[in-house]
């Protein structure tokens, strides 16, 4: 795998819009599922919550449809199995929020000039998808930037980028300024301790 891999229209719009809407309402509290974290700037809500909840929503379908279409694109890139399917978040971005540049399973620690595993270290594989249209039309702002192949990404409904997640991928996303971003991320795993599937089940 040379740079992120960006997949088109893996969800269709109708998708994208019940999930926007689930994100909306879990905002609101609407509904009565866990929200993982609600805030001004950000919301966000996990898979495990949404399928282990007594109430069923077409959200989780929709969900696991797309969690499995990203989920066989990782495998193909990925070259190597086991690979699981470690965490899946819903997340709705607002004006202000951003993230800093980074690895998913490495930090960088300045005392000894080198990498080392973070809080996530069992994270080999990741996966973004995205539910609505950046560049102004939905929002303006939340770009995901790859510095280090001088690649930037406008979020568009349906489509998902795909990368390793050691620090050979730094990745950023830029602040949004205003509007509403919406995406699904997962992670991977060689660890089958951690398969969500096995955790949803329990």
């Amino acid at each position: 795998m040379i740079s992120p891999k960006i997949i088109h229209n893996l969800l269709s719009d109708v998708e994208c819009k019940i999930l926007c809407t689930f994100i909306q309402q879990c905002a609101a509290q609407k509904l009565p599922i866990k929200v993982y974290s609600n805030s001004s700037r950000r919301t966000e809500v996990s898979y495990r919550d949404m399928a282990s909840g007594s109430f069923r929503y077409e959200a989780v379908n929709v969900v696991q449809r797309a969690r499995q279409r990203c989920f066989t694109n990782a495998l193909i890139l990925y070259g190597k199995k086991p690979l699981y399917i470690e965490f899946t978040l819903l997340a709705g971005n607002y004006c202000g929020d951003s993230h800093i540049l980074h690895a998913d399973n490495k930090r960088y620690d300045t005392t000894i000039n080198t990498w080392v595993p973070n809080h996530t270290p069992d994270r080999v594989f990741s996966g973004l998808l995205y539910l609505n249209q950046g560049g102004g039309l939905d929002f303006q702002g939340g770009n995901i930037k790859f510095p280090q192949y001088d690649l930037t990404i406008i979020p568009a409904p349906g489509t998902a980028v795909l990368f390793p997640s050691d620090e050979n991928f730094l990745h950023e996303v830029e602040p949004v300024i205003s509007g509403a971003r919406y995406s699904i991320a997962s992670w991977y795993t060689a660890n089958v301790t951690m398969n969500e599937e096995a955790l949803v089940r329990c």
